[in-house]
């Protein structure tokens, strides 16, 4: 899909600088959300918003490994130690 959008859109960068813009991009929206779930548990005392957590975390795992930058793995691995 993230491939078809790109040969479908006139982008003037290579595939590859665009993956790595995508994944920085799904990294900011991964760490939204995990911050989110927590403040939505709080608000509406609903704590099954915690639930999504794990899988939250996998995600941005994933993308971190791609996005292969030492020093934004650093600040992320402070953060949350299991990652």
């Amino acid at each position: 899909l993230v491939k078809y959008y790109f040969d479908n859109t006139n982008q003037k960068i290579s595939f590859d600088e665009f993956l790595q813009k995508y994944y920085f991009l799904n990294c900011s929206r991964q760490t939204r959300l995990l911050g989110r779930w927590i403040k939505l548990s709080k608000e509406l005392k609903q704590n099954f918003y915690l639930d999504f957590i794990e899988t939250t975390k996998k995600r941005l795992f994933k993308v971190l490994q791609k996005i292969n930058n030492d020093d934004l793995n650093k600040i992320y691995s402070t953060m949350i130690p299991d990652i």
